[in-house]
């Protein structure tokens, strides 16, 4: 679970660099497919019975997750820094 969240942030950080375009947007496809796995954790956790994993810590994951979305379609319809 910690490994896929650091890899959220670490490939959201790194798209922001001096990438083209489609870079770009294959580093935040890469961020998407982590939160899909903290996601998947989390609600694992959850079944499991770990208090500490609340539905609305779910939802910010998905919330995270259409962001990234967002940020993706914003990047491939930019030009070419």
């Amino acid at each position: 679970l910690l490994r896929a969240a650091v890899s959220v942030s670490a490939n959201l950080a790194e798209s922001c660099g001096p990438h083209s375009p489609a870079k770009a947007a294959m580093l935040i496809d890469v961020a998407i497919g982590s939160l899909n796995e903290v996601e998947r954790l989390l609600r694992l956790l959850q079944r499991l019975g770990v208090r500490e994993v609340t539905d609305a810590l779910i939802e910010s994951v998905v919330e995270v997750r259409k962001l990234a979305y967002g940020f993706r379609r914003r990047v491939q319809h930019s030009s070419p820094a």
